[in-house]
């Protein structure tokens, strides 16, 4: 499968985002395009009963928007900062809440937030 290329830490440059999955787990991996920042990678076992799991297969990532203000629905998030430009990533399926991964400006790290 193709990595999607979006924009993650605001420099301009296009960043990689790859997702694989066995029947057991999903993994995701960011790679920054023109940073000498290490790729970041993220596992999440398949477990209905877990708010850290993926509740479902299969499950996949699609380039989701900055352009929106998360407190009203989950409160303050660290570091998040609302672009029309940049992009962010979610971690999805048909079952339940999907993961939203963003750029932490403060941590300069990805991190996420799940409803």
């Amino acid at each position: 499968k193709k990595a999607i290329e979006i924009d993650i830490n605001c420099d301009g440059e296009m960043d990689y985002v790859f997702s694989a999955q066995t029947k057991q787990s999903v993994s995701v991996g960011v790679v920054l395009g023109a940073s000498k920042h290490k790729p970041e990678f993220f596992h999440f076992d398949v477990n209905r009963n877990s708010q850290d799991a993926v509740c479902a297969l299969p499950a996949w990532v699609k380039p989701e928007s900055l352009d929106y203000d998360p407190t009203e629905a989950v409160g303050e998030i660290p570091g998040f900062i609302r672009s029309k430009t940049c992009h962010a990533f979610a971690l999805v399926n048909e079952e339940c809440d999907s993961f939203h991964f963003y750029w932490n400006q403060k941590t300069k790290h990805i991190e996420w937030w799940r409803l």
